[in-house]
């Protein structure tokens, strides 16, 4: 397996024993302190554009995000523990984060998780002095470039299946709200790294009677688990649609714009060139949210033109 190194790692060495937090500091809301620690050194950067972390694909992180590095003492009255109890103790709470990639080696931890719209990268490492474990240390960052609404925060539009958004998965049967529907068709929109979210931008949608389901995801693939991580930024539900209405994604135009990520509900002609939207809808990707559009200026082409 392939080791993951945090670039720019600093193993902070705080005073041996001390007793009490140093002034200023405190535990990153994620990571909570393992019990008989102090904090000895803290540093904190809001837009740190150092190349400190590995990302899943082995290359560095880089980029503006917040920084913080916390180095833990082992207190004057507390019992020693060993490296393996401390990795197991740290690996158990990032795993409540559901973290989409992870590395664990005899002296270090590695995971990523993303929380809402942020990345966050964390590395774990005991501090090893004279063969004894005076503490560990943390390295964090956290990519907080997104702007607007984060995913995780359902428009008005997502009806009955609100549930889905902020959703983490590697296969759509994972949404068993979906059972019973027709997959329609899946289209990419873009990447969404021109908004500072990786990833790429999808939408697919799905039928079942006169009900459209429509997601609009970002798809990270994760190589060391060789899987593809699906994740869901927000829902459209139409409903009532009436017999030989369509929808359709990404032949839109409004004037002679075209608008990869608006969606229009059609009603198929084979001898019109272009097709009137009855409704309209657009995903804005720096809001990660879907919005109304007016209708009256889109068209789209029929099914199967490009």
């Amino acid at each position: 397996m392939k080791a993951f190194i945090c670039l720019g790692w600093v193993l902070l060495s705080g005073s041996v024993l001390a007793q009490e937090d140093i002034k200023g500091s405190r535990d990153h809301p994620l990571f909570p302190r393992m019990p008989g620690y102090v904090i000895g050194q803290y540093e904190t950067a809001d837009n740190d554009t150092s190349e400190i972390f590995m990302n899943t694909e082995g290359m560095p992180i880089s980029g503006v995000m917040r920084k913080t590095t916390i180095s833990y003492d082992l207190k004057s009255d507390a019992q020693e523990v060993g490296v393996d109890t401390l990795l197991s103790y740290f690996q158990a709470i990032v795993k409540n984060w559901k973290p989409i990639s992870e590395y664990r080696s005899d002296n270090e931890y590695f995971a990523e998780i993303i929380n809402s719209a942020t990345d966050t990268w964390v590395h774990f490492k005991p501090n090893i002095q004279n063969h004894k474990i005076a503490g560990y240390a943390l390295v964090i960052g956290e990519n907080l470039r997104v702007t607007g609404r984060v995913p995780g925060a359902p428009s008005r539009f997502s009806g009955s299946y609100r549930s889905l958004v902020g959703k983490k998965i590697s296969d759509i049967k994972e949404l068993t709200v979906l059972s019973g529907f027709n997959f329609t068709d899946k289209w990419s929109i873009g990447s969404a790294s021109e908004y500072d979210f990786n990833g790429m931008l999808s939408v697919s949608w799905y039928t079942k009677g006169n009900l459209i389901v429509v997601l609009y995801t970002s798809d990270l693939f994760v190589p060391e688990l060789n899987k593809k991580i699906t994740i869901v930024l927000d829902a459209l539900e139409i409903t009532n649609v009436q017999k030989g209405q369509m929808l359709t994604i990404g032949v839109c135009q409004e004037g002679e714009k075209p608008i990869s990520s608006l969606a229009a509900l059609v009603q198929p002609n084979d001898k019109a060139d272009t097709l009137a939207a009855l409704q309209a809808w657009h995903f804005n990707p720096r809001t990660f949210q879907i919005e109304p559009w007016p209708a009256a200026k889109v068209k789209c082409l029929p099914t199967g033109q490009e």
